[in-house]
């Protein structure tokens, strides 16, 4: 999959993206509302590659890229095609936030997810001191349907994507 949005591209992940993914996820101040940070070794990213990446599969890991640099990151899971509902985890580098990257990334997925996928349903599964993603996914239509001990699942359906802030 590759969706493009003014200058935001997101494409499925590749081998050469590892050294990224490891700076990435290691970045404290980037992680720290996605749970904290997740050291990658040299030695271990090949076989992550091959966790993360898994072809042609709507299920997948995404880079998300501004001007063809890395910024971020997302990935699909869970979806199923009788339920028409997937899970959607997305994270941009703390230094490019605040700058509409995220909403152009999310905007993008959600549009190919509605109307090419056809899907019905997409979650986000975010910590609850998570405050400003909550928020901005409020903002986008996105409602709370599952409030946990320390996590909350936000949840947006065709029907709200049809009325929210990113349908295009």
């Amino acid at each position: 999959m590759i969706l493009n949005n003014d200058k935001i591209t997101i494409r499925t992940i590749e081998q050469a993206d590892m050294d990224f993914i490891q700076t990435f996820w290691g970045d404290e101040e980037s992680m720290l509302a996605s749970g904290g940070v997740y050291n990658v070794r040299d030695e271990d990213k090949e076989a992550l590659f091959n966790i993360l990446n898994k072809g042609e599969e709507f299920n997948n890991h995404y880079i998300i890229l501004n001007d063809e640099m890395a910024i971020g990151d997302l990935s699909i899971r869970k979806y199923d095609d009788k339920t028409k509902a997937a899970h959607m985890d997305m994270k941009i580098l703390h230094v490019e936030r605040n700058k509409g990257f995220g909403k152009k990334a999310l905007q993008a997925v959600l549009d190919y997810y509605f109307n090419t996928v056809k899907g019905e349903e997409l979650f986000f599964e975010l910590w609850l001191v998570n405050y400003f993603a909550q928020h901005k996914l409020k903002e986008y239509g996105f409602e709370a349907t599952l409030i946990m001990e320390d996590a909350t699942i936000m949840t947006l359906t065709k029907e709200n994507y049809e009325k929210g802030a990113l349908h295009v």
